[in-house]
């Protein structure tokens, strides 16, 4: 039964160093100290681990900054992708309602920008919204005084 720690696997380390070269890392120092061999391959330097990397926490480091990479790198995709959708929220919204008859001109604006507001509140928001534009001055939650 082998007991050892995950991050004195050769194969584990061997990963470990492959994505921090994709994601871009600079491993020269791991080449200076013998550990890695680096070669030209299809116009791109490529590192390759030569032996086993002795120490965990040197190992555990460099894992915890590749994986904070990935993270990192995953969330700035997403981010683009919300901006994206957010940028192409109002003109989809401004195509959609200038192809029916009943919203052009300075409705179909105020209608436009009204459900691009919207579209940014939570459920809840809109509830409240609604529920606030449906209380006028004759309902006895907001005409206390007239009722005397």
């Amino acid at each position: 039964m082998n007991h050892s720690s995950p991050y004195l696997d050769f194969d584990f380390q061997k990963k470990i160093i492959s994505d921090a070269n994709e994601i871009g890392f600079n491993l020269m120092w791991m080449v200076h100290r013998g550990l890695c061999d680096r070669r030209m391959i299809d116009g791109k330097i490529k590192y390759f681990l030569r032996r086993p990397m002795k120490n965990e926490k040197s190992v555990y480091k460099l894992f915890k900054r590749v994986n904070n990479k990935k993270k990192t790198i995953e969330r700035r995709k997403v981010w683009n992708k919300i901006r994206e959708q957010e940028a192409n929220k109002q003109p989809t919204i401004d195509i959609c309602l200038a192809t029916k008859k009943n919203f052009g001109g300075g409705f179909g604006i105020h209608v436009s920008d009204v459900l691009t507001k919207m579209s940014k509140m939570t459920v809840s928001e809109m509830r409240e919204r609604v529920e606030d534009e449906m209380r006028g001055p004759c309902t006895p939650e907001t005409s206390d005084d007239e009722s005397a």
